[in-house]
């Protein structure tokens, strides 16, 4: 049966007003865009593009933020500064934030970024998103092995000015590759991540011990797989640079987890900065540490990137 569908009052005054809305059956109404009306537009080279490559038998889903003509020229050579950002299990997407802002500074600064959606992440079904639970350093560790492997085999990325970039399970994924794959990075930068997956559960609040142990593990039964995939267990392989926040109140990854590592890399001669906000939990909440740590970060990726 055929039915019309007609523009609401709102409908009919948004679209006096210029703006897009929606009539009786959801369908987008939109005034006709006229000359000279449209929006300006990146070119394709400037979008963030999506692929994917294959680890362990699946596809592993990324975006690419390629470094616009003007940031290009402020590199020495024309192979670009790049930089894999791992976040947390939340799906990454294109996107623009004030959480994000930090990202397009590095693009204009001539740091190319690498986004996968690793096993773990939302987005993708829930047999892809639970297929990490109780293999921490298992079938993420293998994709991000897949990640770094595509990384130095593109021409455009500069194979000696790799870095990598992430916060709570991101930060994970950061010492995972700095501990398991060490001999790629100039650079890391861990923000609250995990480093002992013993210690994570153990210091936990008591309403997360129960979610974590079907998270990460049981610290009875998983207890020598536990100790093997932590970092923390091979930190001694850590051979670059690195920056390390941390909220002193943080509920979700006590500080305990970021000062093993820093003692640890300390004790070793490594070079470590290690920033943390007394003021803070699990994020920056407070717009001046926000803009410290997220300073921080850029100013750090550059540095250490330049030739």
């Amino acid at each position: 049966m055929a039915s019309s569908c007609q523009p609401t009052a709102r409908a009919l005054r948004s679209r006096a007003l210029g703006r897009p809305s929606r009539g009786r059956c959801g369908r987008s109404i939109s005034r006709p865009v006229t000359r000279g009306s449209r929006s300006p537009r990146r070119s394709r080279s400037q979008r963030p593009s999506s692929s994917s490559l294959s680890s362990s038998g699946f596809r592993v889903p990324m975006a690419t933020y390629p470094v616009s003509c003007t940031a290009r020229a402020t590199c020495a050579d024309q192979r670009l500064r790049s930089s894999i950002r791992t976040a947390d299990q939340g799906q990454s997407r294109p996107a623009f934030g004030s959480h994000l802002t930090h990202l397009a500074a590095l693009i204009h600064r001539g740091i190319a970024l690498v986004v996968p959606n690793i096993h773990g992440s939302t987005g993708y079904g829930r047999k892809w998103q639970a297929s990490i639970h109780k293999d921490w350093g298992g079938i993420d560790l293998r994709d991000l092995r897949a990640v770094t492997d595509w990384m130095t085999k593109q021409k455009d990325f500069d194979r000696s000015r790799l870095a990598v970039y992430g916060g709570a399970y991101g930060g994970f994924a950061t010492l995972l590759c700095v501990t398991q794959i060490p001999d790629v990075w100039r650079c890391a930068v861990d923000v609250f991540g995990v480093a002992n997956l013993v210690t994570m559960i153990e210091n936990a609040q008591p309403n997360w011990r129960r979610f974590l142990a079907r998270w990460i593990g049981d610290i009875d039964k998983d207890r020598e797989k536990l100790v093997e995939r932590s970092p923390i267990t091979h930190i001694d392989n850590v051979r670059c640079p690195m920056l390390i926040l941390q909220g002193e109140n943080d509920p979700r990854v006590p500080k305990e987890e970021s000062d093993q590592v820093v003692e640890r890399l300390r004790s070793l001669g490594r070079r470590v900065d290690y920033v943390v906000y007394p003021d803070e939990g699990h994020g920056f909440t407070k717009r001046a540490n926000a803009e410290d740590a997220y300073g921080r970060i850029v100013d750090f990726l550059t540095k250490e990137l330049a030739v």
